[in-house]
């Protein structure tokens, strides 16, 4: 068994350690908009399902990208 720095055993596919998991989602009818994260190890992912539809649907995931980027550059 191998641990993860933290101390945490680490996700395996058979024999192959899992570096990262990526969130996959739907939105069901009638729902415009769903975001799902998930962290593992040091890697957060981030998944983005919006209608069209919406007003400036496509800039949703660069507005969060930069806010991210935001809050990173003002964090000692």
């Amino acid at each position: 068994m191998r641990l993860s720095s933290r101390g945490r055993r680490h996700l395996h596919y058979g024999e192959a350690v899992v570096h990262r998991i990526d969130p996959i989602i739907i939105c069901p009818p009638g729902v415009p908009m769903a975001v799902a994260t998930m962290t593992y190890g040091d890697t957060t992912s981030a998944c983005f399902r919006v209608d069209r539809a919406l007003p400036n649907a496509d800039s949703l995931p660069l507005l969060w990208r930069q806010a991210l980027t935001d809050l990173a550059d003002t964090t000692p």
